[in-house]
């Protein structure tokens, strides 16, 4: 708040729209993927500075219904480690695309992006599955990640506004016509 003016992102947007060259720097601050911010506390925080905030949730992660695929990727790297993560991610890629080179653990995301979307979710399990991971759901229960309906609305009441980040969270820009329309 020192350096910034907090706005929500439907008036950072119409704000842009206009053109707006105030002298005070605006911003809207976002939460990608719709992880909890009611229980955790991080909402009480926002209340407390005055700070509009917009979550997209991904609509199949919504009360811990699913744990979304790059989401995966993260707890294997927590519970398992780098070594095991990389060691069963690059049998995972070759087994995608033959030859898959991933030199170090920031490279495995730009390998993802070449997968076929409409595939991400069942790759993820495989990895999981190598990995030796607990069921997902056990896991869900005892690490609850997601927003539930209830928490969107107490966000909303609060002032919050939600975003749709897609249902599943595919890379967009790899879709075709027919997985933008699923």
């Amino acid at each position: 708040r020192d350096f910034f003016r907090p706005v929500s992102l439907e008036q950072m947007v119409e704000l842009n729209a206009r053109g707006h060259a105030g002298d005070e720097p605006l911003v809207a601050v976002t939460f990608d993927d719709g992880c909890d911010l009611t229980r955790s506390g991080a909402t009480d925080v926002l209340d407390e500075l005055g700070i509009p905030a917009t979550t997209f949730v991904v609509l199949d992660c919504i009360d811990n219904r699913r744990l979304m695929w790059h989401h995966m990727f993260s707890a294997v790297r927590s519970m398992r480690g780098d070594e095991v993560f990389l060691r069963e991610f690059r049998r995972l890629a070759n087994s995608i695309e033959h030859g898959v080179e991933i030199a170090s653990i920031r490279k495995y995301v730009a390998v993802t992006k070449r997968w076929p979307m409409s595939r991400k979710d069942e790759y993820a399990a495989e990895l999981w599955h190598a990995c030796d991971m607990p069921p997902i759901d056990e896991f869900l229960a005892a690490e609850p990640l997601y927003v539930t309906w209830d928490d969107l609305d107490d966000w909303r009441r609060r002032g919050h506004a939600v975003g749709l980040h897609t249902r599943t969270h595919p890379f967009c820009s790899q879709l075709d016509n027919v997985g933008i329309a699923d």
